[in-house]
């Protein structure tokens, strides 16, 4: 049953976008150094309200699945539960979650939103968000830099990234 008194809400059409983010710099994991991000994005109108979802894959360490094995994904779902109602469409989905657990997530994201799920609905107000300077360099002359170009330009809050060289973190 749909949320918001929507029982067996259809889905009436889906949107899909592959969108690729180039980063002005690389943003370094513990696995990978990444240059851009690569997401599938899913909008769903169901009920008469559109609801929106995004998976990013290609993201080692972290999915198995790629951002080509995603965007295929929504390809060849979208069809399928195309004309569904919100609980036999989920159910479908779900018969893929072992195997495709990132590229069913804008699916299930989205259906919500449509839905009415107060926890993916906007905000009621406009808000401010912090945003949290991410530490990259290397080496200490890089640190200071950062930090201070951070400081400069009113971050509050700075994200250190350690486990690339244990020994060298902790020196």
């Amino acid at each position: 049953m749909g949320l918001k008194g929507f029982p067996n809400m259809m889905i009436e059409k889906i949107n899909l976008y592959r969108i690729r983010v180039p980063l002005k710099r690389p943003y370094k994991i513990a696995t990978a150094e990444m240059k851009a991000f690569d997401m599938t994005v899913v909008v769903i109108r169901a009920g008469g309200h559109d609801g929106i979802g995004e998976a990013m894959a290609g993201v080692p360490g972290y999915f198995w699945e790629t951002a080509d094995e995603v965007w295929n994904f929504a390809r060849e779902q979208s069809p399928l539960i195309l004309g569904l109602n919100e609980e036999k469409a989920k159910d479908h989905l779900l018969s893929f979650k072992k195997k495709n657990p990132c590229a069913i997530t804008p699916f299930f994201s989205g259906i919500e939103m449509a839905a009415g799920s107060p926890i993916l609905a906007a905000p009621s107000r406009t808000q401010e968000v912090p945003l949290v300077g991410i530490l990259q360099a290397t080496n200490k002359d890089g640190v200071e830099k950062e930090v201070g170009e951070f400081l400069a330009t009113g971050y509050d809050t700075i994200k250190i990234k350690v486990g690339f060289d244990p020994e060298k973190d902790l020196a």
